[in-house]
């Protein structure tokens, strides 16, 4: 390879590495302000309704015997209410910021945001259930569990998330262009 060459390519990398940082500054900024401007008006309650009964729900699987009054859930032992901050909101943002910004086909972007938004749903939903039960049998460990431990476990599972989508798809790219080269 020519030094023209490896001037070229790492020019193309710095590039796209700028472009990167670029778009995802961007979408996390306009998700940021929506998400500042949504999150305590009603347009964000049909969500956090849903979020307070689907945990109760779980809750009442594994015996809680909890009951929802809008975003409160309450048992005799513990109650909680649901707001814009305990949901996987956020962390979706971060990882559809993050999505948007890297190279690939608008399919593939809309099936990682689709698939991760479930799945940090429904990994949000666990941390619910865990709060409650810290809350309840060891209520002065919650707010460590609340502020500290579980907020770290939720970016690393958004950021973990995303490497293994970004690997996904470099992945099905190198096998198009094998494929493209062959025929």
């Amino acid at each position: 390879m020519s030094d023209l060459s490896k001037v070229k390519k790492i020019n193309s990398l710095c590039s796209e590495t700028v472009r990167f940082y670029i778009i995802f500054v961007f979408c996390l900024l306009a998700f940021g302000i929506t998400y500042i401007l949504i999150r305590t008006s009603p347009l964000l309650d049909p969500f956090l309704e849903f979020n307070a009964l689907i945990s109760s729900l779980a809750l009442n699987l594994l015996g809680a015997n909890t009951s929802i009054l809008g975003t409160d859930v309450s048992s005799s032992t513990f109650s909680f209410r649901v707001i814009a901050e305990c949901t996987s909101l956020l962390f979706t943002g971060i990882f559809a910021s993050a999505v948007m910004a890297w190279p690939s086909t608008a399919r593939q972007k809309m099936a990682g945001i689709g698939i991760a938004a479930l799945g940090l749903f429904l990994f949000n939903l666990v941390r619910i259930v865990s709060l409650f039960y810290i809350g309840t049998y060891t209520p002065t460990t919650l707010d460590f569990s609340h502020f500290f431990v579980w907020p770290i476990v939720m970016i690393l599972l958004t950021v973990g998330l995303w490497l293994l989508w970004t690997e996904g798809i470099t992945e099905t790219s190198q096998i198009q262009k094998a494929s493209h080269r062959e025929a």
